[in-house]
C-alpha cells in the first residue's frame, strides 16, 4: 500500500512537471482567454480582444501544428509565426481583422496570394502581383522540393533560395521577369 501512494504521488509530481514545462500542450485552433498579452507561447495569436469595466480580455489562438494552406483569422500580427502570411486584411468599426495562411511544409510548385511580403518563408518568390484600389496582391510560389535543373518564372528576386540561379531576364511594361534554374 505504502508503494502504491509512492507512485501516486510520483505520478503527480510528473503530471504537474510535464504540463509546466509544455510537455503537454493544445492544439491547432484551441483558444483561451487571459486578460494579459504578456509572455504570450509562441505559435499562439490574439484572435480578437474586448473591453468591459476597465478590463480587456485577449482570445488567443494556438496555430500549432496547422497544416499547410489552413487559414485563420486574428487581430494582430504580434506574435506571428514563421511561415505564416497575412492573406487579407478589413476593418470594420476600427478593428482590423487580418486573414493568415500557413505557408509551412507546401507541397513543391504550390502557389498562394498574400498582401504583405512580410515573413514570407525560405524557398518561396514573388511570381507576380497586381494592385486594386491601393492594394496589392502578391502571388508566390514554393521552390522548395524541385530536383536540379527545375525552372520557374518569378518578377522578384527577393527571398532567391540556395541552388537557385537567374538564367535571363526581360523587362516587359515596367514589369521584369526572370528566368530562375535549380543548379544544384
Amino acid at each position: 500500500m505504502k508503494k502504491l501512494k509512492h507512485c501516486a504521488v510520483l505520478l503527480v509530481f510528473l503530471l504537474i512537471f510535464a504540463n509546466s514545462y509544455g510537455l503537454a500542450h493544445a492544439a491547432y485552433g484551441n483558444t483561451i482567454t487571459v486578460t494579459s498579452t504578456y509572455n504570450i507561447p509562441a505559435g499562439w495569436m490574439i484572435k480578437s480582444s474586448s473591453t468591459f469595466a476597465g478590463t480587456t480580455t485577449y482570445v488567443l489562438v494556438d496555430l500549432n501544428g496547422a497544416p499547410y494552406g489552413a487559414t485563420q483569422s486574428v487581430t494582430s500580427t504580434y506574435n506571428m509565426p514563421y511561415g505564416w502570411m497575412i492573406k487579407s486584411s478589413s476593418t470594420f468599426a476600427g478593428t482590423t481583422t487580418y486573414v493568415i495562411v500557413n505557408l509551412n511544409n507546401g507541397p513543391a510548385r504550390a502557389t498562394q496570394q498574400v498582401t504583405s511580403t512580410f515573413n514570407t518563408p525560405a524557398g518561396w518568390m514573388i511570381k507576380s502581383s497586381s494592385t486594386f484600389a491601393g492594394t496589392t496582391t502578391y502571388n508566390l510560389v514554393n521552390l522548395n522540393g524541385l530536383p536540379t535543373g527545375s525552372t520557374e518564372q518569378v518578377t522578384s528576386t527577393y527571398n532567391l533560395p540556395s541552388g537557385w540561379m537567374i538564367q535571363s531576364s526581360s523587362t516587359f511594361a515596367g514589369t521584369t521577369t526572370y528566368n530562375l534554374i535549380k543548379a544544384y
